[in-house]
């Protein structure tokens, strides 16, 4: 009996040393894997914090190589009040833009691009030495005006001119007819380069047009011109109240076109100093412009319920003008 308690309590001894050995040996593994856990959220702790120092890193180099949005940018502003420096550049286009600058300004001509089959035709009726002319492809011409423009396989780069100013416009102005033009609110470029084509057309010292909501004046607007820019100034002025002002007080009459005028153009003496001042493509005078006109004038049609665009309504109201001056029936 003693030798079975014995066996006994020897296995039992030995079984729990057993446990004790095992249970301590989990414990070990326990806390060694928490150490390897641990370990690995720290590693990966510190390589995410190394990959997110590595990306703003990679972040600001590309930043620093990335062209600047300004200084690649072809775009006239020189009349407009956020206007032009003196260096800035701007890519025009189509054969009258490009030659009317090349005659009115050859020193604002940095250089011309034309295609092979138009140079001939340049050299031969423009043959200006001082001008650096390359010969290039289409896509050379279509990379530096854009894929829609219709650039007759010419274009140039012009230096942005110096802004020119109403007071410099009218400083010596006597009593001799004139017109000026005032854009209240047109708002696209092509349109602008057609009313200045018939600015210039019918002899206007210039066209007026606000800071604001106004377009700009573009390689589209050299080119819808058709070289009128070359000689007809585009003056932006900040408040269109002011430039009115300015205006009568050197004799000018201002006659606002709106549907509602009280009377018709032709029925209207217009004076020898006259200011034209014609809306915007999708809305009449301003309440604010309209008081400043001396008169209403209203443009007649036979259709009712239609409108013009404020291009062909500024070449009917530049018209009329001189009609009435050539006829010595103005006022």
């Amino acid at each position: 009996m003693k030798r079975s308690t014995r066996r006994t309590s020897s296995y039992t001894s030995s079984e729990g040393t057993k446990s004790k050995r095992r249970s301590s040996g989990g414990a070990k593994r326990r806390a060694k894997g928490q150490d390897s856990n641990s370990s690995r959220r720290g590693k990966a702790q510190r390589d995410d914090k190394q990959s997110s120092t590595s990306r703003r890193s990679r972040a600001k180099q590309k930043e620093a190589t990335r062209p600047s949005q300004k200084s690649g940018k072809h775009s006239h502003k020189s009349t407009r009040e956020d206007g032009a420096k003196a260096d800035s550049t701007l890519w025009i286009y189509g054969v009258h833009a490009v030659l009317a600058a090349l005659e009115a300004k050859p020193h604002e001509v940095l250089r011309v691009r034309i295609v092979q089959d138009a140079l001939s035709d340049f050299e031969k009726k423009y043959g200006y030495t001082n001008v650096a002319v390359e010969r290039v492809g289409r896509k050379d011409i279509l990379e530096v005006v854009g894929t829609y423009a219709r650039h007759q396989g010419i274009a140039a780069e012009i230096r942005v001119p110096e802004p020119v100013w109403l007071d410099d416009v009218i400083l010596d102005i006597g009593d001799e007819p004139a017109v000026v033009v005032i854009l209240d609110g047109v708002e696209d470029p092509g349109n602008l380069g057609a009313i200045v084509r018939s600015a210039y057309a019918h002899g206007a010292l210039c066209v007026i047009s606000p800071t604001r909501h106004a377009a700009p004046v573009t390689a589209l607007t050299y080119k819808t011109a058709c070289g009128a820019l070359s000689h007809t100034p585009v003056i932006t002025v900040p408040n269109l109240a002011h430039a009115i002002t300015k205006l009568k007080s050197k004799g000018f009459w201002v006659y606002g076109f709106d549907a509602e005028g009280q009377s018709s153009a032709e029925q209207t003496a217009l004076d020898r100093k006259s200011v034209l001042i014609i809306g915007g493509e999708n809305r009449a005078l301003r309440r604010l412009t309209k008081e400043g006109c001396d008169v209403i004038v209203s443009i007649p049609m036979d259709v009712q319920d239609f409108s013009m665009n404020a291009a062909q309504s500024t070449s009917i109201a530049l018209y009329e003008w001189a009609r009435q001056m050539r006829a010595g029936s103005g006022g």
